[in-house]
């Protein structure tokens, strides 16, 4: 498998329809009398290597793509379970024998489960190809179908229902089901005798209207078919899951009914999608998809995502090890970021744990935020941090002065039913706007399109502002110690530090109302403070102990008031003046 992209994103759509990449790029060439070393060959031509890019003759000359992923094995595991009871191929059995022993942990459940696994990645990009994957991933594999929720929900209805019938009545029920469906069966395929009579018995003169109405009441019918039958499933389904629970409940503790039935919503409502490979070599580029920036080498990656047809869920991420290397030019620090190699633990380097709440008023909202990380060693310059937060966060102004890593101020705060009420009186108040002005300028000239296509693209605003909006309840990263490497920007910084060991802070935020820019911006905010604060602490306590002055050369009243009190506090003193 290997994986194709676009070196950039085109401004208006191809008119053009689109066409399959041929098999001279897809499939593995062997090496030429002209270029005999098997190593070489991948980078000679088309680019058969991570990062070559097709020939424009080959595809669309406006449009260039660029192999992100080399050719790599892959291995996809799907399991999937249904409610359909094949009843044609299962005797009757009856009601299975209950074991005597009970298994730890309960009755097993399964649910839908799709595993990709690839061994060795090698993957290059630059930052449209990271957000159009990522935004592939979002709306197109995670994507969960509102036509198969609206149907989750009916089954629900109808498995809680039967729950509350007794064993006769469902009897009755089934035994009417299978009645109607023999019915309706025979309709059909009286429809399909008389299409059938009428196409071959006409001799070319064909009543187009007759044999129209013959297809559409058969559609219809179908359509009928299709709900009995799935309806009949289910009372078949819940029928003999009864049997199964009274024949159990002779031979242990009857257990409560509630958790029959949340045993089978989660069965049919649950889906878990993991990814998981051994090792990958990332590397970061530029926008021309050559000039590198960045490589990320990580082991053992595991991303295991649990959805729900509401669209709530976990997300877990788990990383071995990571090893992030600098590839600017002219830089003093090589390695950025690798594990401490003095702490040994079996625990990976990098575990984040995301767990979503069904969205409000279109707004994701996020119960829990976890990172846990390994002791690292961090080498870093503000030159390659600018260039990092432009990759994950292009034309976002990554310089806020707000501070975001205020802790419980004094300002009002809201709960968390109070801030989306508001939200959404906001949007039906806007929405009703919105119906007026659409209602008053419907019969009116040129002039009133133009005001719709404004409040359409309001619309539009609001939309792609809740979709980049969310809803924190709880973040929380937990403090680990760090060996730390820092150059400023400039030749010298009051930041610049040099192997230090830095314990990084304990950092929990609630109930904020963020960007993902908003997170990384506030956890950067506290670490820059706690780390002058340490750093400080460290050089004073050290000059106390060789007897040297308590002072710190090289710094003004400014920068100490700045060491202390925070960046933001100067800032806003001066504006005050």
């Amino acid at each position: 498998m290997q994986y194709f992209a676009p070196i950039s994103n085109p401004d208006q759509q191809a008119v053009e329809p689109f066409r399959w990449l041929t098999r001279e790029v897809i499939e593995e060439k062997a090496a030429t009398a002209a270029v005999g070393d098997p190593y070489l060959h991948p980078y000679i031509g088309a680019g058969d290597a991570v990062g070559g890019v097709v020939k424009a003759n080959e595809t669309s000359e406006d449009l260039q793509l660029q192999r992100i992923v080399s050719r790599c094995s892959c291995e996809i595991y799907f399991c999937y379970f249904s409610e359909e009871l094949k009843t044609d191929a299962i005797e009757e059995t009856g009601v299975p024998k209950v074991e005597q022993d009970r298994a730890i942990g309960g009755e097993e459940i399964g649910v839908d489960c799709v595993t990709l696994k690839h061994n060795m990645l090698e993957a290059t990009s630059n930052s449209e190809q990271y957000e159009m994957v990522v935004d592939i991933v979002n709306n197109l594999v995670l994507f969960v179908d509102p036509k198969k929720k609206e149907l989750a929900d009916r089954r629900r209805k109808l498995r809680f229902a039967c729950q509350m019938i007794d064993m006769k009545e469902m009897r009755e029920r089934i035994v009417e089901q299978q009645c109607e469906l023999r019915e309706i069966v025979s309709v059909v395929r009286s429809l399909e005798r008389q299409l059938f009579y009428l196409d071959t018995q006409s001799n070319g003169d064909v009543d187009e209207q007759k044999r129209r109405d013959i297809v559409e009441e058969m559609e219809d019918i179908k359509t009928k078919q299709l709900e009995v039958s799935d309806k009949l499933a289910i009372y078949i389904s819940c029928y003999k899951q009864r049997q199964v629970d009274a024949t159990r409940a002779t031979v242990f503790d009857r257990t409560a009914e509630d958790d029959t039935v949340a045993a089978l919503v989660r069965r049919f409502e649950l889906s878990i999608l993991n990814v998981c490979f051994e090792d990958c070599i990332w590397k970061l580029t530029e926008s021309d998809g050559q000039i590198s920036i960045a490589q990320l080498q990580i082991r053992n990656f595991l991303y295991t995502r649990t959805m729900r047809l509401d669209n709530s869920g976990e997300h877990l991420f788990e990383v071995g090890s990571i090893r992030v290397t600098n590839l600017l030019p002219d830089t003093i620090y090589r390695d950025t970021l690798h594990r401490d190699e003095r702490v040994q633990s079996h625990q990976p380097a990098i575990r984040l744990t995301v767990r979503d709440m069904a969205p409000v008023g279109g707004i994701c909202v996020k119960e829990l935020f976890e990172v846990n990380i390994a002791p690292m060693v961090a080498q870093l310059t503000y030159r390659f941090f600018e260039k990092m937060m432009l990759f994950f966060f292009p034309g976002r102004n990554i310089h806020k002065e707000d501070n975001l890593d205020a802790v419980e101020e004094n300002t009002s705060r809201f709960s968390f039913t109070r801030r989306f009420a508001g939200t959404l009186s906001m949007r039906s108040n806007k929405s009703g706007q919105i119906e007026r002005k659409s209602s008053n300028s419907s019969g009116k000239n040129a002039s009133g399109k133009q005001s719709s296509d404004i409040e359409l693209t309001d619309i539009d605003k609001m939309r792609e502002r809740a979709d980049n909006n969310n809803f924190f309840l709880y973040i929380k990263i937990p403090e680990v110690p760090f060996v730390v490497s820092y150059k400023g920007n400039k030749e010298k910084n009051i930041e610049d530090v040099d192997r230090f060991s830095f314990l990084f802070p304990l950092c929990e935020f609630h109930e904020r109302n963020w960007t993902w820019l908003d997170v990384a911006l506030a956890v950067k905010q506290r670490c820059k403070r706690v780390l002058l604060q340490q750093f400080m602490r460290q050089k004073l306590l050290r000059n106390r102990l060789t007897g040297g002055p308590e002072t710190v050369e090289g710094f003004n009243e400014e920068d100490k008031k700045r060491i202390v009190l925070g960046s933001t506090s100067t800032t806003e003193k001066k504006k005050k003046r």
